[in-house]
């Protein structure tokens, strides 16, 4: 058994140690994931992991003829005199002469699983046989095949048609190679062997990072043996020459010059995690789905889990009351008194934390809030918080700070310049 899910089975995929979950998707959930837009009954699918990716989306393969004389286009019927080779199966499939509007309607659904490398780098957490860190699989399943009216109700179910191969594969426009070529199988054998895998490679260095560029799709081709039509496998986002989203791509629809449709994209090295913290299991190389959002959500509300770290997040980030947040920031101190002054004496200054959404783009707390590989940098913010006394006001009574701070492995925090220094909490 694919230890990984074999992107059928309803499996979790292989636990790690210290209770790390790839959260596998397999098809079957990804065709009841939540849809692209929210609108629409046959809206794709999609869900993003930082270890999958999941598209599911009914789709359909029209013919149209122009009317010469107006210059507007209407669907083909089994009686036009150009028909295209899906519809000209289709209409052999009905055995009757009416001059229908005919279309073959399917599911095609998409489910991409990447590794995390152990401590070795040569296998993957979970141990499944065969699979490198820089790895992937991807699963491809086409099912509920229909030919349907103009109406869009089916008039021949999948059980019923043959007679019409239809092949998938994996276009790598960069980053990633795979040995696995066409998949061609009889619409009839689709019914009972719905779906194919495809494996993929990521062959980097030890110290770079290389990011693969995936195009599954779907492919027909004519009697003849021709390509007629490919069809991509996943939503093509377009973005504009300004970097902003303005929407989907259908088949057939043209791009301004200067536009980009997105593709699946996963990022891919065979760097060290953990290997500078000795309370993190070691972990060499893995791809990730870039698509994936890593967010935390936390929140102030009654009910919530510890909703006094966020409160604290919320206070340190707002200038209106994070001067009142320790250790204090003064004019001209770079460095954290020992022990830090806790008093009220007055000099208290905003801090501009960086990381923060609501602040203006290009500003100090409008800047991502990033973390640090250097461990000296590491070891310098502890020592802001870590095993550093305090003075009580008012008692001179001396106590002793112990709790790690949740940006105390970033570069903001350490206090060796004015701009680290507004990064304190």
């Amino acid at each position: 058994m694919d230890r990984g899910g074999d992107g059928r089975e309803p499996t979790q995929g292989a636990a790690a140690t210290g209770a790390f979950s790839y959260d596998r998707i397999n098809l079957q959930t990804c065709q009841v994931s939540g849809s692209e837009t929210g609108y629409g009954e046959y809206d794709a699918r999609i869900r993003e992991l930082p270890y999958n990716s999941c598209w599911s989306s009914y789709m359909q393969v029209n013919d149209y003829v122009e009317d010469e004389s107006t210059g507007t286009w209407f669907k083909a019927g089994c009686k036009s005199a150009f028909k295209n080779p899906v519809l000209k199966w289709g209409c052999k499939q009905m055995g009757e002469a009416f001059d229908e509007d005919l279309a073959l309607r399917f599911r095609a659904t998409v489910v991409i699983h990447s590794y995390l490398g152990d401590a070795t780098g040569t296998g993957v957490v979970g141990g499944e046989s065969g699979i490198k860190p820089t790895d992937m699989k991807m699963f491809i399943q086409l099912d509920d095949f229909a030919l349907i009216d103009e109406n869009g109700w089916a008039v021949k179910p999948g059980s019923q048609l043959s007679g019409m191969p239809i092949t998938t594969r994996l276009y790598i426009p960069k980053g990633c190679t795979t040995s696995d070529g066409e998949k061609k199988k009889d619409i009839s054998t689709w019914q009972s062997s719905s779906y194919d895998i495809f494996k993929l490679q990521a062959n980097i260095a030890s110290s770079s990072v290389r990011t693969c560029a995936l195009h599954p799709e779907v492919v027909f081709y004519t009697d003849s043996g021709l390509q007629w039509l490919r069809l991509p496998l996943f939503s093509q986002n377009v973005i504009d020459v300004r970097s902003e989203w303005v929407g989907v791509a259908r088949e057939g629809d043209g791009v301004p010059v200067g536009w980009k449709r997105w593709m699946p994209h996963f990022r891919c090295d065979k760097l060290a995690f953990g290997a500078t913290n000795s309370q993190v299991e070691d972990r060499a190389g893995g791809c990730i789905n870039t698509r994936s959002k890593p967010v935390f959500f936390m929140s102030t509300e009654s009910g919530a889990r510890h909703p006094e770290v966020a409160q604290h997040i919320k206070d340190s980030l707002n200038p209106a009351t994070n001067k009142r947040t320790n250790p204090p920031k003064r004019e001209g101190q770079l460095e954290v008194p020992n022990p830090p002054i806790k008093d009220v004496l007055g000099t208290k200054l905003p801090k501009s934390i960086p990381g923060n959404w609501a602040a203006p783009a290009g500003s100090d707390a409008g800047k991502p809030l990033h973390r640090t590989t250097s461990a000296d940098d590491n070891k310098a913010n502890r020592l802001v918080f870590s095993r550093r006394s305090f003075t009580e006001p008012g008692t001179g009574k001396v106590g002793r700070m112990t709790r790690r701070p949740t940006i105390a492995s970033t570069t903001i925090g350490k206090n060796t310049s004015p701009l680290r220094s507004a990064g304190r909490t």
